[in-house]
C-alpha cells in the first residue's frame, strides 16, 4: 500500500522506458505510474465486460493519494451498478462541453491569446470582445451558435454610424475575425463541426476609400 511519503520519494528506475513506466499498486486496483520524466501518474485498473481496462485518474501531487482512492472507489461503485467507467467518463465530458457557454469559451481563447500577441493587440481585442461580443452572445452554448446570431451581431455594429452616416465597416470586419478565431479553435478541438461564419465577411465588404480629385498641372495657376 502507498503513502504520501513514499510518493514523494519515487524516481524512476534504471529500468523504467517511455513505453514501460514503473508500476506501484495501492489496493482495489488503484496504480501509481512513475514515467522516466518522473511524472506520477494515477490508474484504476479493473475488468469490464471480461476485458482488463485501465482508466487514468490524474497526476501526483495535482490528485493527492486520498483523493486518488476516491476516485478509484467512485469506479467500483460504477462496476458494481454494471456501467463501464471509461464509457461514464467520456459522457461526462461530452455533457460538459455540450453546456459550455460562448462567453466562457470566448474568454479562455482571449487568456490564450494574450500570450501570444503584442500587448496593443491584446488591448483591441478585449476591448472588441467586451463591448461587441459578449454581451450580444450572453448565455447561448458553444455549439448553439449560429450564422444567424453572428450576422446579428455585425448588423448591431453598422448601426452606429459615423457623422457621414456611414457604418464603422472596418469594426465589423474585425469583430467577425475575432468571433470566427473562436469558433476556428473550437472546430479545431471537434466541439463544433463546422465554423458558421467562414463567409458572413463577404456581406460587409470593406469600405470604399474616398480619393481626392486629379488636378492637372495646367489647372493648379486657377486654382490659386
Amino acid at each position: 500500500m502507498l503513502s504520501d511519503s513514499k510518493i514523494r520519494k519515487l524516481k524512476p528506475s534504471e529500468k523504467c522506458t517511455p513505453s514501460r513506466p514503473d508500476k506501484y499498486s495501492d489496493q482495489q486496483g488503484l496504480q501509481l505510474l512513475v514515467r522516466n520524466t518522473g511524472t506520477k501518474t494515477w490508474i484504476s485498473a479493473y475488468r469490464f465486460d471480461s476485458k482488463q481496462t485501465r482508466l487514468t485518474l490524474g497526476t501526483y501531487p495535482i490528485m493527492s493519494l486520498a483523493e486518488a482512492r476516491q476516485a478509484n472507489t467512485e469506479i467500483k461503485a460504477l462496476l458494481a451498478d454494471g456501467i463501464d467507467p471509461k464509457n461514464k467518463k467520456r459522457q461526462d465530458k461530452l455533457a460538459n462541453i455540450h453546456a459550455q457557454k460562448f462567453n466562457d469559451y470566448a474568454l479562455d481563447w482571449l487568456a490564450e491569446r494574450k500570450r501570444n500577441v503584442k500587448p496593443r493587440t491584446y488591448q483591441q481585442d478585449y476591448n472588441r470582445m467586451h463591448k461587441d461580443v459578449l454581451p450580444h452572445f450572453e448565455g447561448i452554448a458553444l455549439k448553439d451558435v449560429s450564422f444567424e446570431d453572428c450576422r446579428s451581431m455585425a448588423d448591431e455594429i453598422e448601426t452606429r454610424v459615423n457623422t457621414k452616416g456611414e457604418p464603422p465597416r472596418e469594426v465589423t470586419r474585425r469583430t467577425i475575425d475575432l468571433v470566427a478565431n473562436v469558433l476556428r479553435r473550437a472546430k479545431r478541438e471537434r466541439i463544433i463541426e463546422q465554423n458558421p461564419i467562414d463567409d458572413l465577411k463577404e456581406l460587409y465588404p470593406k469600405a470604399k476609400s474616398q480619393h481626392m480629385k486629379h488636378v492637372d498641372i495646367n489647372e493648379l495657376p486657377a486654382l490659386l
